[in-house]
């Protein structure tokens, strides 16, 4: 567990970032075979292959700077942090409910990808992770929105501190109630 003085610093995992991109390139290469080495189209298999390389070099010097940047995410007595954003505070947040990702075929889990989502009081809207993201996912709030009911919303899949750690920081920090509806 990383902490910054008593509060949990939430940061993206380069391991799963790391298997992600594997099983993106994979994919990528087993579907581009006949491009690599079919007949008439190797020209076009090659630049794909160059295109690939390219890519993936920009992938890794990406995942390199996200793990030396600041914490994504850090919950404190203060509340709860977005980087880049500003504090929630714990009054602000209704609920944290512990559900699956959704849809159930989302993120390859279902209930087993954990989510946690800090739900707001009365409809407020909440900082969002993904606007915190390089590039900006502006289609990433609605559906959070939509599958969650709420913006700030913690895969547990994708960052350091596991289910159990997250949960402790915030009965530690706050009073608000803590649901599981996997």
């Amino acid at each position: 567990m990383t902490t910054t003085g008593s509060a949990l610093d939430v940061r993206l995992s380069t391991r799963s970032q790391l298997l992600l991109l594997g099983l993106v390139v994979t994919i990528g290469l087993v579907s581009n075979l006949g491009l690599l080495f079919g007949g008439q189209i190797r020209p076009l298999g090659a630049a794909f292959l160059s295109l690939a390389a390219a890519a993936l070099a920009f992938a890794f010097v990406e995942i390199g700077r996200e793990h030396r940047r600041e914490p994504v995410l850090i919950i404190g007595s203060q509340g709860v942090t977005v980087r880049g954003q500003r504090t929630v505070a714990w009054d602000e947040v209704a609920e944290v409910r512990v559900t699956g990702a959704k849809p159930r075929w989302a993120l390859a889990g279902g209930r087993r990808s954990p989510m946690v989502a800090f739900v707001a009081r009365g409809g407020q809207r909440l900082p969002s992770i993904s606007q915190a993201q390089r590039p900006r996912l502006p289609w990433a709030r609605p559906l959070l929105r939509r599958y969650y009911d709420a913006d700030l919303v913690i895969p547990i899949r994708f960052v350091e501190p596991t289910l159990d750690e997250v949960l402790t920081a915030v009965r530690r920090f706050s009073d608000v109630p803590v649901t599981d509806v996997r």
